[in-house]
């Protein structure tokens, strides 16, 4: 495995030393200048013109000849079978940490000659993939390359040793990598686009004592079909009925900005947190459904999120999002968006608190939720935002309304 830049050599001396705190990682980082296509640098042969040099070396013809077909130089490959056996699985251990070694010193060396953000000159050349997975590591050395600064020079005030250039390795063992992949580099792609969003929050308070006696009658229908009903299928038809009377908070702003994108479906979005990041799943066309339905198809995405199995259709084509922070505690939050979407809406939790009746005179128990909703200021006004909450409060407050619009 050999990575360099076209008509480039790479130096001896560029690459910076690169630890891990597990040996085959260890010793892939040594094989960085191991290329098949080299004499010398094989498993077939060695400096001393031996026929054979990996013979000595305890491995299955099998597990052999996936090494030549893999590229690997036995040698270097730590055994972790019987007597220091080299098991196909330490083979396979060992292609994989030297492939990420090799793009580690990439990056690093990249980075250390023109800065992060020149890498993606390279990585442009090593197709789409790789420039994703490049990109991916350009960030960490950034990250990487800013701690290490931050210790040199927080240790003489702190009364220890200053970090060197000749002990950069020590500041490398000092932090482990972890590549983000799947759900959460998709939600650090778009945090950071919702990041560079003009956002304006607005916060109102929900009294749902009617949608908790509701939902205590028809907990049990047998139209649910076994799915758990809460409070959410009430709230995301409260919503979808909201777009209705408020179509401008169901669109999307064209990327050169010049136009608005209107949808047509309610495609009402629920945060879900799954084992490997943040995912935001949609119930399609929410117009068209009812209480039940909408239970059943949450339901269902809650479970196809738990197990890693959401489609891109699943998380694509939203209209506004639910973030349903109240399953976990708190009231109020200032919810980011989800591009390209243009409104969204965290739940707080329920909670009993004293509220003056209507006659204003006495103070009684109610149950209320606290709703914070975030507007993309591009596009929606605070007075539109407004509306809308207060359309989809009454109906909340007032569910029986509800029934004169399911379909």
């Amino acid at each position: 495995v050999d990575i360099r830049t076209p008509g480039a050599e790479p130096a001896a001396g560029d690459a910076p030393d690169v630890s891990s705190s597990s040996s085959s990682t260890g010793a892939a980082a040594e094989a960085y200048d191991y290329d098949p296509s080299r004499p010398g640098t094989d498993g077939s042969s060695d400096s001393s013109g031996s026929s054979d040099s990996s013979s000595s070396v305890l491995a299955a013809p099998t597990v052999r000849r996936l090494a030549r077909e893999l590229a690997v130089d036995l040698r270097r490959v730590p055994g972790t079978g019987p007597s220091g056996r080299v098991l196909r699985e330490d083979v396979e251990r060992f292609k994989a940490g030297l492939v990420s070694s090799i793009a580690d010193k990439l990056v690093d060396r990249i980075a250390a000659k023109a800065g992060p953000s020149s890498a993606g000159k390279l990585y442009a050349e090593l197709g789409d993939v790789a420039a994703e997975e490049a990109a991916t590591a350009a960030q960490d050395a950034g990250a990487g390359a800013a701690a290490a600064a931050a210790v040199r020079a927080a240790a003489p005030a702190a009364g220890g040793v200053a970090i060197g250039a000749g002990s950069s390795s020590a500041a490398h063992e000092a932090l482990t990598r972890i590549p983000i992949r799947g759900y959460r580099r998709a939600m650090v792609k778009s945090a950071t686009e919702a990041a560079s969003i003009p956002t304006f929050h607005y916060m109102d308070e929900v009294e749902v004592d009617g949608l908790l006696e509701l939902r205590r009658l028809l907990k049990d229908d047998p139209a649910l079909e076994g799915a758990k009903l809460t409070y959410l299928p009430f709230i995301v038809k409260a919503l979808s009925l909201t777009l209705a009377k408020f179509p401008g908070l169901n669109v999307c702003l064209d990327p050169g900005g010049a136009a608005l994108l209107q949808r047509r479906s309610h495609n009402i979005g629920v945060a879900m947190a799954a084992s490997n990041g943040l995912v935001v799943p949609n119930v399609k066309q929410v117009e068209t459904k009812s209480i039940a339905d909408i239970a059943r198809e949450l339901s269902h995405l809650q479970q196809l999120a738990a197990a890693g199995r959401l489609s891109s259709e699943d998380v694509s084509h939203g209209s506004l999002t639910i973030s349903n922070i109240g399953t976990v505690g708190g009231t109020n939050a200032t919810p980011m968006l989800n591009p390209p979407e243009v409104a969204i809406v965290a739940l707080g939790r329920v909670q009993p608190l004293p509220r003056y009746d209507a006659s204003g005179q006495a103070l009684v128990k109610k149950h209320i939720m606290n709703a914070s909703w975030g507007g993309d200021h591009r596009v929606v006004d605070g007075a539109a935002l407004a509306e809308a909450s207060n359309h989809w409060k009454h109906l909340l407050q007032q569910p029986a309304r509800l029934l004169m619009h399911l379909r």
